[in-house]
């Protein structure tokens, strides 16, 4: 606090103009001015006040500095916050067990894992913070330095995933059996009686060369799995491990132009805008032929992208700077067109595949039958799997059916 000192009215004038708002606010609320030799409650210039009242401006290096250590805290606090959670019960001799499943980062680990808790069956009891539990057993799922396939890597980027590890899965939880990417490839596991005891996840073995996306089991027959590999439909039977290709619309051509289809996977518009990731559904139900066979069937989203720009851009996955060819629809140019078809794929009875795989398709196109409308948002199956529902959307985006 500087010295008192007797201050002139201009003086005192001068001091109230350079002083701070906080404290014009703290001299307003005196219950009466200031008598001849009082000294006003604090300097004017005092530097300490001044520095909170007016700080520094900071350089261009520091703001982005400050900007890079707010992203890496929020990402940190985000990957650590635990999601994806599944509920599953189990009957015994001792009465329903309940289990939660999530994702989340174990204990002084960095990456993504699958973990549980175990439910207490007395809700009135008083329980304290859950304690977590490893499901899989010293499982690293991250690949080698971090180095995602392409079409792995852009997935990430268009969800805006930033976490290692597991970072997705999908469950038949009435056998409590996991399917799970990791490590460029596909893993399974069975949480077979909630055991205390960590269970080690089985690979899934593959003849594709390219990554395996989107892989979903079929809720009415876990051992069928579906999942794209090189921009079309793959099935594989996890009872001998038989795939099998389903489409054949992506030819996989160096030169984008030549090839402008692919199956099951959702436009670049339907993933950026309306965060639909998937381009195929199983059916949640079977038929039951006469011969003991099942057909099983999947709805799936064939995607021309014929009249959408192609942009070179240098890669971002190459370690060689190539140049990257992607379709993108910019604003006021064409956007890509969708077409519904549905698979039938027919096991016999014993859990072979059969070689005849039917594909139907509408009598008419999306684009005939809605002309106004422009993106497929979303699509699925009815609960009894005889129909399905879709949502479409006009280019204004002001009609929605």
């Amino acid at each position: 606090m500087a010295s008192s000192e007797q201050l002139s009215p201009e003086q005192l004038s001068t001091a109230a103009e350079r002083a701070s708002p906080a404290q014009l606010s703290f001299s307003s609320s005196l219950s009466s001015p200031l008598s001849p030799g009082q000294p006003p409650p604090f300097s004017p210039v005092d530097p300490q006040l001044y520095e909170r009242d007016y700080p520094r401006l900071k350089s261009w290096g520091e703001l982005r500095q400050a900007v890079r250590n707010t992203r890496r805290l929020q990402t940190n606090l985000a990957n650590k916050v635990p999601h994806s959670f599944t509920f599953a019960k189990l009957e015994s001799e001792q009465g329903t067990r309940t289990r939660l499943y999530f994702l989340g980062v174990p204990e002084n680990l960095k990456e993504n894992s699958l973990m549980y808790v175990d439910i207490p069956n007395d809700p009135s009891s008083e329980v304290s913070a859950l304690p977590w539990q490893p499901l899989l057993d010293s499982f690293h799922a991250t690949p080698f330095m971090c180095q995602y396939s392409r079409e792995e890597q852009l997935l990430r980027e268009r969800k805006r995933v930033s976490a290692f590890g597991i970072t997705s899965y999908d469950v038949d939880i009435e056998h409590r059996r996991f399917l799970f990417p990791a490590t460029n490839s596909l893993y399974i596991c069975t949480d077979d009686n909630m055991t205390e005891h960590p269970v080690v996840p089985e690979e899934v073995k593959s003849q594709c060369s390219g990554a395996r996306i989107d892989a979903k089991m079929c809720p009415s027959n876990n051992d069928l799995v579906g999942f794209v590999s090189g921009g079309d439909m793959w099935m594989c039977n996890l009872r001998d491990g038989e795939e099998r290709r389903l489409t054949f619309v992506h030819k996989g051509l160096s030169n984008p132009a030549d090839d402008p289809k692919t199956a099951g996977v959702p436009s670049f518009v339907v993933q950026e805008e309306f965060d639909r990731y998937t381009g195929y559904w199983w059916s949640p139900s079977f038929d039951q032929n006469s011969d003991g066979s099942r057909t099983y069937r999947v709805l799936y989203e064939e995607v021309d992208e014929s009249e959408v720009e192609i942009l070179h851009i240098v890669s971002s996955t190459s370690n060689e700077r190539g140049v990257d060819h992607y379709r993108y629809p910019r604003a006021g140019t064409a956007n890509a067109t969708s077409t519904l078809k549905i698979l039938e794929i027919t096991v016999d009875s014993g859990g072979k595949l059969k070689d005849t795989v039917v594909e139907r398709h509408l009598q008419d196109s999306l684009q005939q039958l809605f002309p106004d409308m422009e993106y497929l948002v979303r699509a699925d199956w009815l609960p009894d799997g005889k129909k399905v529902w879709i949502q479409l959307l006009s280019r204004s985006q002001q009609w929605l059916i």
